[in-house]
């Protein structure tokens, strides 16, 4: 499914109407519809406890999962990159928009084999130059152990501040301090 590329990206009422087929959902990148194919049952249960831990642990903060955030928007009414993100992590504004249009506390992605190495660069870069403060992302390894790695923004770039697999612990210290161990998200 795609649109040609407009000056002034899609509106927003057009996003919303967008449809896709069974299991995928529709986003826009450089102004044009792109179909993303939606993860099985544990990506679904790992992003949701995702957005129970951050709700747990950073109790001023609101998390949606998933999350619709227009990254680059053009006026109230247009958006020429918009991403529905596992995870949406910010304060009430998650909560009383339709689309998220600030700058996100933090960004979740639970890649999917279907996700390739091009879409995540893409994504990666596109959540960096976004401004977000915090990049999460999650995968389930072969074995089925699930895997986290946390980056923060520093001047620019992505700097991976802790990781962990299955049943070690990731600590993220600081003013907004987050721990977990991944496998205690698929329960």
């Amino acid at each position: 499914m795609s649109s040609p590329a407009r000056e002034r990206g899609v509106s927003v009422s057009e996003w919303m109407a967008a449809t896709a087929g069974d299991l995928e959902w529709v986003e826009v990148s450089d102004g044009k519809f792109v179909v993303k194919r939606l993860g099985g049952n544990p990506h679904h249960i790992v992003a949701c406890e995702l957005r129970n831990e951050f709700l747990r642990q950073w109790p001023e903060s609101v998390a949606a999962a998933p999350g619709h955030w227009a990254l680059r928007a053009f006026g109230e009414d247009h958006v020429s990159i918009a991403r529905i993100p596992d995870v949406l992590v910010n304060g009430p504004a998650v909560r009383s928009t339709s689309i998220f249009a600030g700058t996100p506390d933090a960004v979740v992605e639970v890649w999917s084999p279907t996700n390739t190495l091009a879409e995540m660069n893409v994504k990666r870069r596109e959540y960096r130059d976004a401004g977000a403060a915090v990049f999460l992302e999650a995968f389930l390894t072969d074995t089925f152990d699930v895997h986290l790695q946390w980056y923060v923004l520093d001047q620019g770039q992505w700097v991976l501040q802790a990781a962990a697999e299955g049943a070690r612990e990731l600590r993220v210290e600081g003013p907004r301090p987050f721990t977990v161990v991944p496998n205690s998200l698929l329960r």
